[in-house]
């Protein structure tokens, strides 16, 4: 069905072969395509802002239209997908592609490409269309829906200020302008180390959707939302005491400062971001992996531990019993002591005849576990009897000291497993 109005005048109509092949062919301009699936409908909230978009940089340079998918090979491989696809395409070959309708980003990518037609040097990289497909919508819901589970679980785990302290933390956002230029780089990174701070963790961003007014919030860089949407970037997430404030005193305020630096123009170049309610968000998902190696090593530190030996005569009576108790079983193995172990776990103030008979059985091969509890205590009385069974634990402490002289790396071995589990799960999600 063709645009009518205004509409018709901004996108040409394509729905067949050949009028794609002659829209594609044309040299010298910038084609820029809505590719849309008859039952999702090509993306009409955009027709007001390309024409505006042409009205700037002029009709002879710019040419926009619609391609209905469904009836052009050249595209089969987008139909089924409801998602906005635009294509960026330059003398036959498609230099960009961009999937959903952030206006400013459309905007941003069409006058760069004609910045480098009007100077004459446009060639750029080209992509295949295939590579220009989006992921399929049910990936995406699963990849949504574990994003958002794992954020829920970092967030109560956040809650505990044993395992993580937010004022350890702080953001520095880099615009393109600074972390391309290696003498700015090396003052930010000066500026951090003689700040007493450490660099975690350095990642590439393009904020999306509501994240640069996130960022920009009481900054007084407000009106940068648009410019910052999309736009390539890079964060750095610092650690350190009170992160923050020490980062906010480094970069100073007023003539001479950092701040005033590496700012150009209405652009701040460096910007701290300010206050949790800001930093949180964006720490939790571009430095997601960062946060829970801190977390994890906090839980490992601060949990309730409780190893606990057994004669491995015993192990046939009690292993099924033992592992049924609802704690967190992170160790368990057949072990044979050494003297030097099994004075370290030795309990205090143990003296004569008990003290002999227990360091003979702790020098035999023994079953030792390791627990852990997040939540709370252990009682190290649950170990001690079974039923049907007169069986007993012949130590329990929970003195990480002592768990640590036995599994150095408590802990440890269960994340590796959890880590390769879920890699698991994602290849059978793909």
């Amino acid at each position: 069905m063709a645009r009518k109005g205004k509409e018709a005048d901004v996108q040409v109509y394509v729905k067949t072969e050949e009028e794609w092949e002659k829209l594609v062919e044309s040299q010298g301009i910038l084609t820029v395509v809505d590719v849309y699936s008859e039952w999702a409908g090509p993306c009409n909230a955009m027709a007001n802002y390309l024409k505006k978009i042409k009205l700037e940089v002029g009709d002879d340079l710019l040419q926009c239209a619609m391609a209905k998918c469904d009836t052009i090979d050249a595209l089969k491989m987008f139909r089924g997908h409801c998602k906005p696809i635009w294509l960026f395409i330059m003398a036959g070959q498609t230099v960009q592609v961009m999937h959903g309708s952030n206006a400013p980003l459309l905007g941003r990518i069409i006058h760069e490409h004609m910045d480098k037609l009007k100077s004459g040097n446009p060639v750029v990289d080209t992509i295949s269309l295939d590579d220009a497909v989006p992921e399929s919508e049910l990936h995406l819901d699963l990849a949504l829906e574990k994003q958002e589970r794992l954020s829920k679980e970092m967030s109560k785990k956040m809650e505990n200020k044993k395992l993580f302290d937010e004022s350890e933390f702080a953001i520095l956002y880099l615009q393109e302008y600074i972390h391309t230029c290696q003498d700015s780089v090396k003052t930010v990174e000066d500026m951090v180390k003689e700040a007493g701070l450490n660099v975690v963790s350095v990642c590439e961003v393009k904020l999306e959707e509501e994240e640069p007014r996130t960022l920009l919030k009481d900054t007084g860089f407000e009106d940068q939302c648009a410019k910052l949407n999309g736009h390539p970037a890079k964060m750095m997430l610092l650690r350190g005491e009170n992160a923050e404030e020490t980062t906010r005193k480094a970069l100073g305020e007023g003539d001479g400062s950092l701040k005033e630096k590496f700012r150009n123009e209405s652009e701040p170049g460096c910007l701290l971001v300010c206050g949790s309610s800001q930093m949180l968000p964006l720490a939790k998902k571009y430095f997601y992996s960062s946060f829970d190696e801190v977390i994890h090593g906090n839980e490992i530190k601060w949990a309730a531990k409780c190893l606990v030996v057994f004669a491995l005569e015993t192990a046939e009576e009690i292993t099924g019993k033992v592992e049924a108790i609802e704690l967190e079983l992170l160790e368990k193995e057949e072990l044979s002591l050494t003297e030097e172990q099994v004075q370290s776990i030795l309990p205090e103030g143990l003296e004569g005849d008990e003290l002999e008979e227990l360091t003979g059985h702790l020098g035999k091969p023994v079953l030792v576990y390791a627990f852990r509890n997040l939540d709370g205590d252990i009682d190290e009385g649950i170990f001690k009897t079974f039923e049907e069974t007169e069986v007993q634990a012949l130590l329990t402490t929970k003195k990480d000291e002592k768990v640590w002289n036995i599994f150095p790396n408590f802990g440890e071995k269960k994340e590796v497993e959890a880590k390769e589990g879920e890699e698991e799960n994602n290849e059978v999600e793909k």
